[in-house]
């Protein structure tokens, strides 16, 4: 997994970066997925392609065509069709079943608190107003004043974490749809991504477990060529599909096991 930053590679792989440029003799077999944004036209992909090449030169062997994960775009399902196939490479035996299998949740309550680790203070937002809403040339542009916490400073350059939650009533619908109690509150809000665009290999996924077979068919179809401007561009979630198709007989630890962590 191979990610950039400004064109340059990730502080995390500096060192792996330069042991290969030292030319070193590889005999090991390796696949790469690249990590990128294709509006940042010059440098998209630029680290990957690179590391990709300098292993093949010393003499590694490539298992499988570089992955391409563009973060404006369906960066999950493209992952998911990439390790689909670098699985299906590596165990002779896989098969291509969209199927997830049923794993029961075993709960222990150790820490009511989520655990920040180096986030210790807290600044408080002062004023959020947009300044240009978003459109077919960009996101939106937001002016944001935030009050720094004591002892903490700021210059140009630096970087604020933004510590992100689902907003509540999207967590109420998951436990509305699943059954649960609000002793599940906390996991759902602020530890698992809600919002994120469901990826195609999980519409297949979602299509396989549904019993009404015109549901079935309809949340095929949004695998096809509707996919980007029905699911990606409207950013339609898993909870909405399954709140739209009622005949799906999805599991909450299969729900779970579908989302992705919040990122700070």
């Amino acid at each position: 997994m191979i990610a950039l930053y400004e064109g340059k590679s990730c502080e995390t792989a500096k060192q792996f970066v330069a042991y290969l440029e030292s030319k070193p003799k590889l005999e090991i077999n390796y696949a790469v997925f690249g990590a990128g944004n294709h509006d940042w036209v010059n440098t998209y992909q630029k680290i990957p392609i690179y590391i990709d090449q300098m292993i093949e030169n010393a003499g590694g062997t490539r298992i499988i065509e570089r992955g391409i994960g563009d973060s404006a775009g369906d960066f999950y399902g493209a992952f998911e069709a990439w390790k689909e196939n670098l699985f299906r490479i590596l165990r002779k035996d896989t098969n291509n079943q969209n199927v997830i299998s049923e794993e029961k949740l075993s709960i222990e309550i150790v820490n009511t608190k989520r655990n920040l680790g180096q986030i210790t203070d807290f600044g408080i937002v002062l004023q959020n107003k947009i300044l240009i809403e978003a459109n077919e040339i960009g996101p939106t542009v937001r002016h944001v004043e935030i009050k720094l916490p004591k002892r903490q400073t700021y210059r140009t350059g630096d970087y604020l974490a933004v510590l992100p939650t689902n907003p509540i009533e999207i967590v109420y619908r998951v436990l509305k749809r699943f059954h649960l109690s609000v002793s599940a509150f906390d996991i759902l809000s602020g530890y698992v991504e809600l919002a994120q665009p469901i990826s195609r290999k999980q519409v297949e996924t979602l299509a396989t477990l549904c019993k009404n077979e015109k549901e079935q068919i309809n949340i095929r179809n949004l695998s096809g060529d509707v996919y980007e401007n029905e699911i990606l561009t409207k950013r339609i979630s898993i909870l909405d599909v399954l709140e739209l198709y009622r005949s799906c007989e999805l599991s909450f630890p299969q729900y779970l096991r579908m989302l992705p962590s919040l990122r700070i």
